[in-house]
């Protein structure tokens, strides 16, 4: 995989979203900045329709419970594996050509 852009705040990333418009994102939690990733995740995915996958440290019900009105294609807890992380983006890519009709 090619790293297109990378973001270190909410605003940043969909900056970045909008001009290299990615095949995946993998977007954190928590961001620099006033927005956090579930809530650029959530602009992403409706805005340009890109796949998320979150990598985040963060595991609490309440935060996965709040990540998936993102609708994520996965969610990675740090620390993580390569296998891990590959099998995510793999599988996140697939279901998203899939539903595109690809």
């Amino acid at each position: 995989y090619t790293v297109a852009a990378m973001a270190a705040s909410g605003e940043q990333a969909l900056e970045r979203a909008e001009s290299v418009s990615p095949n995946l994102v993998l977007m954190d939690i928590k961001l620099k900045g006033k927005l956090d990733g579930v809530t650029v995740a959530k602009e992403i995915r409706e805005r340009y329709d890109i796949p998320i996958v979150f990598l985040t440290a963060f595991a609490d019900i309440e935060t996965v419970n709040r990540a998936r009105e993102a609708d994520p294609y996965g969610y990675v807890v740090k620390p993580f594996t390569r296998k891990a992380l590959f099998s995510n983006i793999e599988m996140a890519i697939y279901k998203h050509q899939r539903r595109k009709g690809y």
